[in-house]
């Protein structure tokens, strides 16, 4: 049996939201005030807490307010996150909230809108951001069934994406554990080194950073791929991707650099971003490029070193000193450095980087086995919100069912 569809307009009743200005009488209060980073940190499940909270004037004057049940969707930046609320929340004008009629569940609709996500996404309009504007989503179309059967579907997904989210986190720590036991070894690595050197020395001594802008005007440079900390896996010194300049728009305020140049992440919380440039690439604003000085160290081990747990306790400390957490040109110079001799530095490079190939390649079928977790949850969703499964049918457990198409390679 396949369920049909309606206009969610039918279903429930659509609802913006706002922020209110800032007198302080309208925040601070009771009411939970979700934005699309609430709803991303909490996405397909549960609303229970948001990071601000508005009072009852903040609420009524500014923004707006829906019962617990309701459905919050983000609809721009990015669309198709949501959550049900548990509570009467308000939430800002980057989110909307579905009431339900009295024949949706909310939990139900919920579902329906993580089965279409990619039809909702197709709908967003604008120049600067994608945005559903409130007719559109009203149009939207979503599978549905008798409210009866809306619970009992609604029901049988809260079980069985429960084992697969927990089944993912478990993985998601696996990958966690990884990168620090790769890590505590390269920090290890570094720490040997230091006690191996002689004296002290401050990085202003061994290496030199880039100072100097491009010209903006120089249209051939929008050609070179752009690095900045969003390119970069934090701790693993790994450079995820790259993107062109001119993908980024404007490349005023980049600096250019070349291949083997150690980049590193200035503003936090992306201290611990760093990487090589594997080309000649330009550098976003908020990067340092340095070179090391060959005569003291290498740029491999220089990088090493600003990914060691040692230099990270520094810069975190120093950027504690001002007003926007980073860490300065003069404090990076500053920064005290043990150098080992260019053979231990080496050995130690070569340790690290023997250590750092096994965790990328534990961390790709961890990062498989996830995809493989996601895409058979998008897929059992689908299918019972369609009707194409029969939900009172006993099935196996949805965790041994992924673990068994994971060990069948599927």
């Amino acid at each position: 049996m396949k369920f049909p569809t309606k206009r969610l307009r039918y279903l429930a009743k659509v609802v913006n939201g706002g922020t209110p200005s800032v007198d302080a009488d309208n925040w601070n209060g009771a009411i939970p005030w979700a934005t699309p980073v609430d709803l991303g940190r909490v996405n397909g499940a549960t609303l229970t807490s948001t990071e601000r909270t508005l009072t009852m004037k903040g609420a009524l004057n500014g923004s707006a307010m829906v019962p617990a049940g309701s459905v919050i969707l983000s609809t721009r930046a990015p669309i198709g996150y949501t959550a049900v609320a548990n509570m009467a929340t308000a939430f800002n004008q980057g989110c909307k909230a579905l009431v339900p009629a009295a024949s949706a569940d909310g939990r139900f609709l919920r579902y329906s809108i993580e089965a279409t996500t990619a039809a909702l996404v197709a709908l967003g309009r604008g120049s600067t951001f994608l945005e559903v504007n409130s007719r559109d989503l009203a149009a939207h179309r979503v599978p549905t069934a008798p409210i009866e059967t809306q619970r009992e579907i609604a029901h049988y997904l809260d079980h069985e994406t429960a084992e697969i989210d927990a089944f993912i986190a478990d993985l998601l720590h696996s990958r966690v554990l990884t990168i620090e036991r790769t890590r505590s070894f390269a920090s290890f690595q570094i720490e040997r080194g230091a006690a191996s050197a002689t004296s002290e020395s401050i990085l202003s001594h061994v290496i030199d950073v880039n100072a100097g802008q491009i010209d903006p005007l120089v249209d051939h440079y929008a050609d070179l791929p752009l690095i900045a900390p969003n390119h970069i896996e934090s701790r693993t010194g790994r450079l995820l991707y790259l993107e062109s300049a001119r993908d980024q728009g404007a490349i005023s305020g980049k600096y250019k650099v070349r291949a083997g140049q150690v980049l590193y992440s200035k503003i936090r919380p992306a201290l611990m971003k760093a990487t090589i440039a594997p080309c000649d690439s330009l550098c976003a604003a908020d990067m340092y490029a340095m070179d090391a000085r060959p005569v003291w160290l290498s740029n491999d081990y220089l990088l090493e070193y600003l990914l060691s747990d040692r230099f990270e306790q520094y810069a975190v400390t120093m950027s504690d000193r001002v007003a926007m957490p980073k860490l300065n040109r003069d404090a990076l110079g500053r920064a005290p450095i043990r150098i080992p001799s260019a053979d231990i530095q080496a050995r130690a490079v070569l340790a690290i980087k023997i250590s750092r190939r096994a965790q990328f390649d534990a961390i790709a079928d961890i990062d498989a086995a996830i995809a493989l977790a996601k895409e058979r949850r998008a897929a059992l969703i689908t299918a019972a919100v369609t009707g194409q499964i029969d939900v009172t049918t006993k099935q196996k457990p949805a965790v041994d069912r992924i673990q068994t198409a994971i060990q069948e390679g599927r």
